[in-house]
């Protein structure tokens, strides 16, 4: 009898949750329905790995798995959001361990679409929701400074820009949404999807998908620096039939030996998704090149 196939040592899948308590179908194929993080309420429980979701009930939940058994919780709900329904979350890490998700709401009633936080406050409890930004678009990321105070970015409806929320101190209170300038002091497009990367000096790049379908980075000098010293810079071939197509989301991939990449989804074919990717080189960005060609769906 032939062998169930496994990959490097995995064990088979597990479903987490039944397929009627699954991620609403309007949104199951959107960026930000789903996000992982490592750590806890403290920092003993840094080996816990968290899974939280965008559930049946337009919620946001989460599941754990123990580091011992590696068996995995039920799916525990947040508060309820003051109003709306969640449609993308983004999860960081406090400097001394508590998780802090946050969630962009989309109010049926009024239109309008606000940017949430809500804070581990214990062992599988979770603080109220904080409101962070109103009129806020459907695209966010989170990422932490040196000094452990976490900046969440994200595009804006209203103005259509990109802007940035920051803790004024670790593990503390937020500041006011600001806007992220360029030397030039205008966006080369209106931004659909919005990345952050973090550099091994802790310097921040952001990563822009534009309505035109063409990416887009824009890097600090330095760590905790102003942005508008740089231009932005599209990520493109030389040959334009290189290019991927109809890209709906980019993500950064860290990593810590050199720069962080890029990863880019889209270019529908057939009705799949095919991934591509850049890195970066002396001289700037590499051209998009194909990593994995038609697949279904990507989690993360």
């Amino acid at each position: 009898m032939q062998k169930e196939r496994t990959f490097a040592g995995y064990p088979n899948w597990t479903r987490l949750g039944t397929p009627d308590d699954m991620t609403p179908p309007e949104i199951s194929g959107s960026p930000g329905r789903l996000a992982c993080a490592w750590g806890g309420f403290t920092n003993t429980t840094s080996l816990v790995l968290n899974v939280f979701r965008i559930d049946a009930n337009w919620g946001v939940s989460f599941a754990n798995q123990d580091p011992f058994s590696l068996q995995w919780s039920e799916w525990m709900s947040l508060p309820q959001l003051p109003k709306g329904k969640a449609m993308r979350i983004a999860v960081g890490k406090n400097q001394v361990g508590p998780l802090e998700v946050f969630c962009i709401s989309l109010d049926d009633i009024g239109g309008s679409v606000d940017l949430y936080s809500s804070k581990e406050s214990g062992f599988g409890l979770w603080g109220d929701w904080q409101l962070l930004a109103e009129h806020v678009g459907l695209s966010l990321d989170v990422t932490q400074h040196k000094d452990g105070r976490l900046d969440v970015f994200f595009n804006q409806e209203k103005t259509d820009g990109i802007l940035h929320v920051c803790q004024i101190e670790p593990n503390g209170n937020w500041g006011y949404a600001l806007p992220v300038s360029s030397l030039s002091g205008f966006l080369p497009s209106k931004p659909k999807h919005v990345a952050v990367g973090l550099h091994p000096d802790f310097s921040f790049e952001i990563g822009m998908l534009g309505f035109d379908n063409q990416a887009y980075v824009l890097k600090q000098n330095a760590p905790d620096n102003t942005w508008d010293q740089n231009e932005w810079v599209r990520i493109d071939c030389e040959n334009e039939d290189k290019n991927p197509m109809n890209l709906d989301r980019i993500q950064f991939f860290p990593d810590k030996r050199l720069e962080p990449h890029i990863i880019g989804i889209g270019g529908c074919n057939g009705g799949r998704d095919i991934l591509w990717h850049c890195f970066p080189m002396r001289n700037g960005w590499s051209g998009w090149e194909l990593l994995l060609g038609q697949f279904d769906s990507i989690i993360t």
